[in-house]
């Protein structure tokens, strides 16, 4: 058993985890002690062996309302991108919408 967010205070839930090109594993989950207003979406790399690698990453840049529902998609070739998708209530000021970033892997 691997835990991924071992020094988190808050809650954490609804993962989402994707094997990469080179092998490590990225996981995406919500926090609900990060941003100060309620859930946010983290990102934290793993190695192929369940090793850390580098700081978990706080995916979403709005930190009112709900950011949830995390999910990950793989892009293929070794360096390149993963995308995180997620659910963010009142950041386009009409209720819950869909937002992605893309995440280089370091």
């Amino acid at each position: 058993v691997i835990e991924v967010s071992p020094t988190s205070t808050g809650d954490t839930g609804l993962p989402s985890v994707q094997t990469l090109s080179s092998g490590d594993i990225a996981v995406a989950f919500e926090n609900n002690e990060v941003d100060g207003s309620s859930n946010a979406v983290q990102v934290q790399r793993l190695s192929a062996t369940g090793e850390v690698i580098g700081p978990r990453v706080t995916v979403n840049r709005t930190w009112d309302g709900d950011q949830a529902c995390p999910d990950l998609v793989a892009m293929e070739g070794a360096g390149v991108p993963f995308m995180v998708l997620w659910e963010s209530e009142d950041q386009d000021s009409d209720g819950w919408g869909a937002f992605l970033r893309v995440l280089k892997p370091e």
